[in-house]
Formats: structure tokens, sequence, C-alpha cells
């Protein structure tokens, strides 16, 4: 099998395991979403936000370390468990230890047993078989989907069944240590390896490590930054609602551009050392993401408040424009998670981190001098501003440093643009009283004509040679698959 076609049918793989993981955790939060209050998502938006930055400050870039890496032997893969479980222990404990100052900070007394239990979580996650790093890295997905079926199913089942039983956030919480106590178990079913604690490897590990962690950690926080923000500037209730409403406007994000960027990174490295060919590798993977994100994101702000009235009950009702509004984000990050791996492949790991560092601060003092008493769709238009800002200077240096072909990149990706803006401009829905049948047939419609008019589109564009060129690609890789 050619590399070109190992890459895509890894990338299928990865969709699966994301459609099963994402399918059932978004099952799962319906269902508790009608049960639980936006107070308990709340709070538990606030634990994991905690837990999570704690495993970031704990993450020793593995994955992309042993990635990177020509040769990789136990050595290699023994350091980065044995860093793993110091660091991810040691955080555990100092999580444990703040827990009292951060419930009291947050003015959220019950927050001090929540934080002590999620804690788990990281020492569970360092223990995880390393061998799975070596699947990783050959593109071998297939395992991962094994494992994502018997997580979520099991995960749900536990989850789902505590929530009938407390009907509180517990629920969750429990739900989330329970998870990765199920990976860690499945993690050495699926491959048998036995690791052994060592630091033979730590220096050269360190040295390329060092900077991914940083990155990491500046591009969590840019990330998960309005979480601390509206859960002081606007309450708990405010924050469940804008968690729910997030996980809802990201979730294609979520399920479509980090599967298919999880590959890139090997991708991108084959290439490396052809400037012409990472070239055009850039362009087909921007546009092949733009392809599928794109009618999503246009249909995610035509019909936010369809969504969320078919999905949710009337108490999450008035929290639904922010679903169309942060829709407009997931463009912007599928652009950015591309330019960021190509980036990574080039070795500019250091620039990246100064990048998100310095574009961080920007984001944290734009929102903070301009927000004022503002609402929190004041709050979000800000956030958005400022990410777009960031993703543009990115695209700029890497066609400004690396001569990236962006006129080729925008030439591609024209006739989606331009259905794209056509059905933001012209507000075409046929009203009925029903939610369902807004959401379902104004949906239909919606399939039909962007499909029909983008296909008459690049069929008026089809002798621009950029354009063709990407299609004869497209057909040539998805009947190479089929084929297979």
């Amino acid at each position: 099998m050619s590399f070109a076609n190992k890459l895509i049918k890894s990338s299928f793989f990865i969709i699966a395991i994301r459609l099963v993981q994402r399918g059932i955790g978004i099952f799962s939060f319906l269902i508790l979403a009608r049960i639980l209050t936006p107070e308990d998502f709340g709070i538990v938006s606030i634990a994991t936000l905690l837990v999570f930055l704690c495993d970031i400050l704990s993450e020793t870039g593995a994955q992309q370390y042993i990635v990177h890496k020509e040769v990789v032997d136990d050595n290699d893969l023994n350091t980065s468990w044995t860093l793993g479980i110091i660091l991810k222990s040691l955080l555990a404990i100092v999580l444990i230890l703040a827990s009292p100052f951060v419930a009291s900070f947050y003015e959220l007394p019950q927050l001090t047993v929540v934080l002590q239990i999620i804690a788990l979580v990281l020492p569970l996650s360092a223990l995880n078989n390393p061998k799975m790093l070596i699947l990783k890295r050959n593109l071998d997905y297939k395992p991962f989907l094994t494992l994502a079926i018997y997580d979520k199913v099991l995960s749900f089942i536990f989850t789902m069944t505590l929530a009938f039983v407390l009907k509180s956030y517990w629920a969750m919480i429990f739900g989330v240590v329970f998870s990765y106590l199920v990976k860690l178990v499945m993690s050495y079913l699926i491959v048998s390896y036995q690791p052994k604690l060592t630091l033979k490897k730590f220096t050269e590990q360190w040295a390329f490590s060092k900077w991914v962690l940083l990155r990491a950690l500046v591009g969590y926080g840019r990330s998960e930054f309005d979480t601390a923000f509206i859960s002081k500037l606007y309450g708990v209730e405010v924050l469940g609602g804008f968690t729910m409403m997030k996980n809802l406007s990201t979730t294609p994000s979520r399920e479509i551009i980090r599967p298919l960027v999880e590959p890139l990174l090997a991708s991108f490295s084959k290439v490396r050392n052809n400037s012409q060919h990472l070239n055009e590798q850039i362009i087909k993977c921007i546009t092949t993401l733009l392809l599928v994100i794109g009618p999503i994101c246009v249909a995610m702000t035509l019909f936010d408040r369809e969504l969320v009235q078919v999905l949710f009950n009337e108490k999450w009702y008035k929290f639904a424009d922010i679903v169309g509004m942060l829709s407009i984000l997931i463009l912007n990050m599928a652009l950015a998670s591309i330019l960021r791996e190509a980036l990574v492949s080039l070795g500019k790991v250091r620039f990246l981190f100064y990048f998100d560092t310095i574009s961080f601060i920007f984001t944290i003092g734009f929102i903070y001098v301009l927000v004022g008493d503002g609402n929190i769709e004041k709050f979000i238009i800000l956030n958005i501003i400022s990410n777009i800002l960031s993703t543009l200077f990115l695209l700029f240096y890497i066609t400004r440093y690396f001569e990236f072909d962006f006129w080729s990149l925008f030439i591609t990706n024209f006739p989606l643009l331009l259905v794209s803006t056509f059905f933001l401009t012209v507000d075409i829905k046929i009203v009925f009283e029903n939610a369902y049948l807004n959401l379902i047939l104004n949906g239909f419609l919606y399939i039909i004509f962007f499909i029909f008019l983008l296909v008459i589109t690049m069929l008026l564009f089809r002798r621009v040679s950029a354009i063709e060129s990407y299609q004869k690609w497209l057909i040539s890789m998805f009947s190479g698959f089929i084929k297979r």
C-alpha cells in the first residue's frame, strides 16, 4: 500500500474512532442535559479545566517525539512512560493539595472534593501502555477503534446509571475517572508490552519535548481561558450554558479536524525536505478539511436555534445564539491546525511556542480591555476576532518565509467560499411551528442545494489549474482507497 493510501486509510479509521466516541458522547450529553442543570455542567467544566491543565503541564511530548524520531527503541518508549508517571503523579498531588484554595477562589465549596476525585485521571493516564505510540507512528489506527468502542460503551453505561441514581454532577465526575481506567486496562490488552522505569533517554527527549510542552501549555490556556473568564464574569450557570453550546458548536472540529490532522505530522515529515511537495500537501490538506467543515459551519450558523430546540429542553434555549457565533471558529481552527502541523514538521516548534505565547497574551489583553461590562455575546465576538487575527498572521508567516503558494490555496477554495457566502447572506428557510420539521426539512434542502451549487461552481472553474489539480488528486485518492 502506498503511503498516500495508507495515510487516507488511517484518517478514515481515526474518523471512525471519533464517530464512535462522539456519537456515544453526544448521546450521553443530551441525556445528561435533561437530567442535570447548567450549574452542574459549570462545576464539571471548572474541574475538567484544572485537571486537564495539570495534564498539559505534565505533557512530555511523547507522541510527537516518537513520530519525529527516525529510529525508536524500547528505551525511548520507557523513558516517555517514566517521565509521564513522575510528572502526572506530582501534579495530581499538587491539585489535591490546592483544591481547597481553588474552591475558595470560585466560591464553590463543593469543588474541593470534586477536584480531589478527578485528580485520579492524571496517574491513570500516565500508566497507559507506551507501545500504543508505535501504532500511531505506523499509522495503524485499527486497534484504537476497538479501544474506543469498549471505552465509550462501558463509560456510557456507568455514567448513565449514576446519573439516574444520583441526579448530580457526580455522575460525570465518576464517569471521567472510570473512562480513564477502561483506557488503561484496554491499552495492555490490545498490545502486549511490559514497560520499565528508566530515564536513559531523558536528555535527548527533553531537548525535543520542552518546546512541545511549553507550546501545548500556552495552546491549552488559549483555548480554555474563556472558562476561567466566564465563570468569574458571568457566574457558573452561564458557564454551564456556554460549555454545552461550545461542545455542540465545536463537535465538527473535534471529530473531523483532529482525526484528519493527527496523521499529518507523519505525512508532512515525509516531504519536509521538498518545498514544492510540502506546498502541495498543505494546500490539499487544507482544502480537504475546508470542503468537509465549510458546509457544516454554515449549517450550524443558519440553524443554531433549531438545533438547540431539538436537542435540549427549555432551560438551555437562552444559550442558543452562542452555537452560531462559535461555529465561526470551526473554519479558523481547521486552517490553524494544518499550518501548525506543517511548521512542526519543519522543526519550528520554538517559533510556535513564542507565537502562541504572544497571541495568547494579546487575546487576554484584547478581551480584557474591550469587554468591559458587556454580556457573554460581546465576549465571544472579541474572542473570535482575536483568533482570526492570530491565524492570519500565522498564514502570512508561512507564506513569507517558506514560499507557500497562498494564491493557489485561495483559488482552490474559491468555489467553496463563494457558495458559503451565498448561504450566509441569503437566508432562505421554510418556517414551520414544529422545531423538528424546521431542522429536518430545511437541513435536507440546505444539503441538496449546497452540494448542487458547489458542484456547479467547481465545474465553472474547472479550467483553473489549481482547482483542476486538486479535483484529480481527490478522485485518485478515493478511487485507490476503494479499490483496496
